[in-house]
């Protein structure tokens, strides 16, 4: 018997991610739930890969950028434009 998957993780996606991974996953003919742990299980196995490691890179950028543009966007709206 394998181990019960009760843990869970969200993960935001844009509109178009989403529906690349549902086609995906249609594609593959499973869930999408079950093509992103299969995306998730190969990836934490091939951490190391540099490749890997610049996308993961990439993303940290952009989730800066996205950070401090939405500090901004508080900013402006609490504060009004600065300039």
């Amino acid at each position: 018997m394998s181990e019960k998957l009760s843990e869970r993780q969200v993960v935001p996606l844009t509109s178009e991610e989403l529906e690349e991974l549902r086609e995906a996953a249609k594609v593959a003919e499973i869930t999408p739930g079950l093509y992103s742990r299969v995306l998730v299980t190969y990836a934490l196995g091939h951490r190391e890969d540099p490749h890997l490691r610049l996308l993961v890179l990439g993303e940290q950028l952009a989730a800066a950028d996205r950070t401090a543009a939405g500090a901004r966007k508080a900013a402006e709206a609490r504060w009004g434009t600065q300039g």
